[in-house]
């Protein structure tokens, strides 16, 4: 059992500081921007060498932050990149890395795919999802029948816990499976992810969680938490997939645990500095250095899902302290004034480090999200605004509207032909855009089958202990012992039988405080198909889309003539 307080109101502590800025969305754009070009002109994409610490943790950050710019500023404009580097690196690499092969490198992989499908909708990009998804479903997720039987859920181990734990209810282990079963099953409705995400969310309350923060480390042999340090990654992962799957499952519950967890690891002294900048790992030599960048950015999401709340206010003051605090103190000065320290509090780095770039383009992302495009009459911006404010910044390609008083006839009457000729191009320019959008790319890769846990670490359940070391090396007794027996053709690369049980999180609310339990329930999952492939989303119908296009040509051609219309409501960013 465990027990949350839940606060009576979020509220910021008043030990931190600089938690608004004046910087407009032009200024935060373009500081994004500039991190993401500076970083790009130091590191290689698509094959190694890369210029990074960790692959793939920090080349599916680098990916993650690209697509997540895009999807922010309404743009595409790392499409190619994104798209075409992912699908050639995963193809020629597989998801795994090097020597130091872990059983999470797929779910960043997963995830990776999932913010790029979400920006360019390219049907290639949900299929490497789902086959993400199956990859780490076989290799390490615990199922009902698996923690019935009590054997290794793809690591051909057994185990036997002690009380107070149970077989049955270590089902839902590794936790970090919830946030892409979120996310696929958001865009799938498929009801595979839908339990998968149930009983992890279960799992980690009932196992991972010590009644403040996600633990690393959960060892099936004994019920008991591993004494390991915690990291923010650990806070991300879950903070991130709780938040969407609150959004989903419209459960009020969830949304008070996740505001509960918000307050308690943003305000963690392991990682905390009084201030509220994040402490953790400010050397760019340490592995895990650009991975408080994931921290923010499940913040971030959690904003995104519950928008106009005190839980939203209160995560873009936490953001705004840190963006604050990184371009005054981590931000190198020029002509490197674009690179930042993985040291959020500094001192500048005197050297461009690929770590700290990725580590802050998560927070440049977040921020300028936070402050909507500006619009015109008729007509919506990108956010474009004259001068900037603040640190100085400046900001890119300046845009401005000017009317004028009068127009002559002449003006009026050659203004409108002009506008017929630009409607009928853009008219066939959008239909020829959408008959196009519907093609997809079918895309295929090989992803590597085989799993070995190292002896000691074979039935701890976390994600970045169940290391799979190189084919060619050398095997260690326990290795041996635990290697993973399946054949080539195993289910690994297939669609894991789902089975129908699960165990469902019952809490009882006693006062300010919620007691978490484990309760069964009956939950009917469909199978993955032998292809691996989700459930497609519905498109708009023609009538729809033609009804887009004309709402869109009635304004341009007010605009052209002069007319006004009504501003476009404002939108929660």
């Amino acid at each position: 059992m465990v027990g949350i307080v839940i606060s009576q109101a979020l509220s910021t502590p008043s030990s931190w500081t600089n938690t608004s800025s004046n910087l407009n969305r032009d200024s935060r754009e373009w500081l994004a921007n500039g991190a993401a070009t500076e970083l790009l002109q130091h590191i290689n994409t698509s094959s190694r060498p890369l210029g990074l610490l960790r692959v793939p943790q920090d080349l599916t950050s680098t990916y993650s932050a690209l697509a997540i710019q895009d999807y922010n500023s309404g743009n595409s404009s790392w499409s190619k990149i994104v798209i075409n580097g992912m699908q050639a690196y995963t193809e020629r690499y597989g998801l795994y890395a090097g020597s130091d092969e872990i059983n999470s490198d797929v779910i960043y992989w997963g995830i990776a795919f999932i913010y790029a499908y979400r920006t360019y909708r390219t049907q290639a990009l949900l299929d490497l999802a789902v086959k993400a998804w199956n990859e780490a479903y076989a290799a390490g997720f615990i199922t009902p029948d698996a923690a019935a039987s009590g054997n290794g859920a793809g690591r051909n181990v057994t185990f036997s816990p002690v009380p107070p734990c149970t077989n049955d209810a270590l089902a839902g282990g590794v936790f970090n499976v919830i946030r892409l079963s979120a996310y696929l099953y958001e865009q799938t409705a498929d009801l595979a992810y839908k339990q998968a995400a149930q009983l992890s969310l279960d799992f980690t309350l009932n196992h991972m969680f010590n009644g403040s923060i996600i633990a690393d480390t959960f060892r099936l042999s004994t019920c008991q938490l591993y004494p390991k340090q915690p990291r923010t990654i650990n806070q991300a992962w879950f903070i991130e997939g709780l938040s969407i799957w609150a959004n989903v499952t419209k459960n009020i519950t969830l949304t008070l645990i996740l505001e509960a967890l918000v307050l308690n690891v943003t305000t963690f002294t392991g990682w905390s500095l009084p201030s509220g900048v994040i402490s953790e790992d400010p050397d760019p030599t340490i592995e895990f250095s650009a991975l408080k960048g994931v921290f923010i950015r499940g913040l971030a999401e959690a904003r995104v899902r519950n928008p106009g709340t005190d839980l939203a206010r209160y995560i873009e003051a936490y953001i705004t302290v840190q963006f604050n605090s990184l371009l005054d103190h981590a931000l190198s000065p020029a002509p490197n004034s674009s690179s930042y320290s993985t040291s959020w509090y500094g001192p500048p780095v005197s050297s461009f480090s690929a770590a700290g770039n990725i580590a802050a383009l998560d927070v440049l992302n977040a921020v300028f999200s936070f402050v909507a495009p500006a619009s015109s009459p008729g007509n919506s911006s990108s956010g474009n605004t004259t001068g900037t404010s603040g640190s100085g910044a400046s900001g890119p390609r300046q845009s401005a509207s000017t009317t004028s008083s009068s127009s002559n006839a002449a003006t009026i009457a050659g203004g409108v032909v002009g506008a017929v000729v630009l409607l009928t191009a853009i008219a066939t320019l959008v239909i020829w855009h959408r008959r196009r959008s519907r093609k997809h790319d079918d895309t295929t890769y090989v992803t590597q089958r085989e799993r070995v846990a190292a002896g000691d670490v074979a039935n701890a359940v976390e994600p970045f202990a169940l290391r799979r070391p190189s084919p060619s090396a050398p095997l260690s007794k326990w290795q041996r012992f635990y290697a993973d027996r399946r054949p080539a053709n195993s289910a690994s690369s297939s669609s894991p039988a789902v089975p129908a049980g699960s165990n469902s999180m019952r809490i009882q609310q006693n006062g300010n405080s919620l007691t978490l339990g484990m309760g069964p329930t009956q939950t009917t999952a469909v199978p993955r198909n032998s292809s691996g492939e989700a459930n497609q989303q519905s498109t708009p119908t023609e009538a729809a889309a033609m009804t887009e296009l004309t709402s869109f040509l009635r304004r341009l051609n007010n605009l052209v003539r002069g007319h006004q219309e009504e501003l476009p409501p404002q939108y929660e960013t």
